[in-house]
């Protein structure tokens, strides 16, 4: 059976970290900006190719931040292009589902259940 996961997002979750970037604080063109980094909150559903029959959904917590965001050095995070990290510019940063969290929603219809 071939299958299809689909991933939806449903919003922000709960506040994990708050971070401050700043850049070159003696420059002229310095700057600053607060990132919330929050839980984001999604939703999966698993199809099956041939007939679209969805077989399994779960909402869950996304668990994923980039740049290693949660540990204390905030250099990558805080060097990205704002665009790049932030797109709505709303000072959030989502958690995003990790590759782990789709294989325990897919793999059970794979290899069977855990014995």
């Amino acid at each position: 059976m071939q299958l299809v996961a689909c991933v939806s997002g449903l919003g922000d979750g709960d506040l994990v970290k708050e971070v401050s970037c700043v850049s070159n604080a003696n420059a002229a063109d310095g700057w600053s900006r607060r990132l919330a980094l929050r839980n984001g909150k999604y939703h999966i559903t698993v199809h099956e190719a041939r007939t679209g029959r969805s077989i399994a959904s779960i909402d869950l917590d996304g668990e994923a931040f980039p740049f290693d965001a949660l540990n204390d050095d905030t250099t990558q995070l805080c060097g990205a292009a704002p665009a790049t990290v932030d797109p709505g510019r709303r000072g959030v940063l989502l958690s995003t589902v990790s590759v782990a969290q789709v294989h325990q929603v897919v793999d059970p219809f794979i290899t069977g259940p855990k014995q």
